[in-house]
C-alpha cells in the first residue's frame, strides 16, 4: 500500500497559474496498485463512447467517438491521475478512464464529474470515494435516472469494468 502512495505522489506534478499537471498522464498501474485502489476507493471511472440511450449518438462515427474521447482527455488531464481502461456498459465494450480522486472535496469533485458525464452523454459515471468501506456509486447523468444513483450492491451486480494492466 506504501508504494501505491507513494507512486501517486511522485507524478512529478507542479503548480502552473494555480493548476495542479500531471506530467506522467496517462499512468500505468501494477495489478498490486489497482488491487489496492479498488479495495480503498478513491477513484472514478468515466468515457466519452457511444450512449445507446441517445438516438443521436447511434449515429456517430467511430471517427466521432474519437474526437470526443480526445476531448475528455483535454478536459482530465490537467486535473487527475488517470489510466486508460477498457469499460463495458450495457453490453458493450468502449475506452474509459480511471481517475484517481483528490479526495479533499469529495461533493465538489463528484459534481465535477457528473458535469463531464453529461458533457459526453454518458448514462452514468462510476464513483468510488475513499473511506472505510469504500463509498460506491453508479451516478446517473442523463436519461430518466438522471441525478440517481444506485449503491454498492447493485453496483457490483451490474457493473463490470475490465482493466488493462501492462506489466
Amino acid at each position: 500500500m506504501i508504494i501505491f502512495y507513494c507512486l501517486l505522489f511522485i507524478t512529478f506534478s507542479h503548480l502552473t497559474t494555480q493548476e495542479w499537471i500531471s506530467s506522467l498522464n496517462p499512468i500505468t498501474f501494477s495489478r498490486k496498485a489497482v488491487e489496492t485502489l479498488l479495495k480503498h476507493g478513491g477513484y472514478a471511472i468515466i468515457s466519452a463512447g457511444r450512449n445507446p440511450a441517445i438516438m443521436t449518438d447511434l449515429y456517430l462515427s467511430d471517427s466521432m467517438i474519437e474526437q470526443r474521447t480526445t476531448k475528455l482527455i483535454d478536459d482530465i488531464q490537467d486535473t487527475y491521475v488517470y489510466s486508460s481502461v477498457i469499460g463495458s456498459y450495457d453490453g458493450g465494450i468502449e475506452q474509459s478512464f480511471l481517475l484517481i480522486l483528490h479526495n479533499e472535496s469529495p461533493k465538489n469533485e463528484l459534481q465535477e464529474l457528473i458535469e463531464l458525464g453529461e458533457k459526453y452523454n454518458q448514462d452514468s459515471i462510476i464513483y468510488v470515494k475513499k473511506s472505510t468501506p469504500p463509498i460506491q456509486k453508479m451516478v446517473y447523468t442523463t436519461g430518466d435516472y438522471r441525478g440517481r444513483h444506485s449503491g454498492s450492491t447493485l453496483f457490483e451486480r451490474h457493473i463490470r469494468v475490465h482493466v488493462k494492466l501492462q506489466f
